[in-house]
């Protein structure tokens, strides 16, 4: 932490929202305690990480960074993460500091069981070429209009079909980066295509009030993406009940013609969502317990059947 002294400010806070988790931790001290290595995921090593595509909103100083985090479990397999970084800045003539870092992935996704049929594989390596340099003809307010078209679109009392239709590619897909997205029928692998987001957003409004308001917004200067940080409200049509209020950041890839071709995205999970996983990482202890106890009945019995060497008879 200390080549990052001078880039911090003393009451700088930094923040990790992962798939369960959520740590808030101030000042230096706070900062370095958040990025220690007490906060990774039991068996897995990370070996490196690098920062993959930036971005920055000039309005309000603030910069996101999407990052890959390359580890290794415990028998040296490799696995990659992603997360995106949200870095809040002040800025004037004489120096550049931090003021908060806020930052949304998948690091803490490594200590859901990966198996049954509710859990979807970890997203896809960037190294598929859906990310690419600007394309000639195609500017970043240009491409944020369309994120925040995207953003209306999901919100109570918007058609999303005729705000998105002219602006999604053929080749559209939305993926959540937990694996946690709903409507699983409706999913092609781990991602859905835009007929399924129509459903999935029709079938939300329908019983909710939905909201959703962007926070930030920015687009890179080089590359075809814009990142988002959204705040949402969805509260039940008809109740009583008070509004359900969730945050997502998300990164909005287009295609050269200037389409959304792909969303990823890092959001809250629901009250509903963190019980199933719990209950998964439970039923996973539980059969590894039940494996280990078979796996020592097998030896003993085996040892008890050994006949014994010498004696009396």
């Amino acid at each position: 932490m200390g080549g990052l002294g001078p880039m911090i400010t003393p009451d700088v806070v930094g923040e990790m929202h992962g798939l369960m988790g959520h740590i808030k931790e101030k000042g230096p001290d706070g900062l370095a305690k958040m990025l220690s290595h007490q906060h990774y995921p039991t068996g897995m090593h990370l070996r490196h990480w690098h920062t993959l595509v930036c971005a920055v909103d000039d309005e309000d100083d603030t910069v996101f960074s999407l990052m890959e985090m390359r580890a290794e479990d415990e028998t040296g397999k490799p696995r990659s993460f992603y997360q995106i970084l949200k870095t809040e800045w002040m800025l004037d003539d004489v120096s550049r500091a931090a003021t908060h870092l806020l930052e949304r992935g998948q690091w803490d996704k490594a200590m859901v069981p990966p198996t049954g049929p509710d859990t979807a594989a970890f997203l896809p390596p960037f190294t598929a070429p859906i990310m690419a340099p600007m394309g000639s003809g195609l500017g970043a307010e240009q491409l944020k209009a369309s994120s925040r078209t995207w953003c209306r679109a999901r919100c109570s009392g918007a058609d999303a079909r005729a705000l998105m239709d002219p602006l999604v590619a053929p080749e559209f897909r939305m993926w959540d980066a937990y694996g946690m997205l709903p409507n699983k029928a409706d999913m092609e692998g781990d991602s859905m295509k835009a007929g399924a987001v129509y459903r999935m957003l029709e079938a939300n409004k329908a019983e909710y009030d939905v909201e959703i308001a962007p926070i930030d917004v920015a687009a890179s200067n080089t590359h075809n993406v814009v990142f988002m940080h959204l705040r949402c409200s969805m509260k039940p049509r008809g109740s009583a009940k008070p509004a359900a209020h969730m945050e997502c950041m998300e990164m909005d890839v287009y295609n050269p013609q200037g389409q959304l071709a792909q969303v990823w995205m890092f959001r809250d999970a629901s009250e509903a969502e963190k019980h199933m996983v719990q209950q998964r990482q439970q039923a996973a202890l539980r059969a590894a317990a039940d494996a280990e106890d078979e796996e020592r009945s097998e030896a003993e019995g085996k040892t008890k059947a050994k006949p014994a060497k010498g004696g009396c008879c």
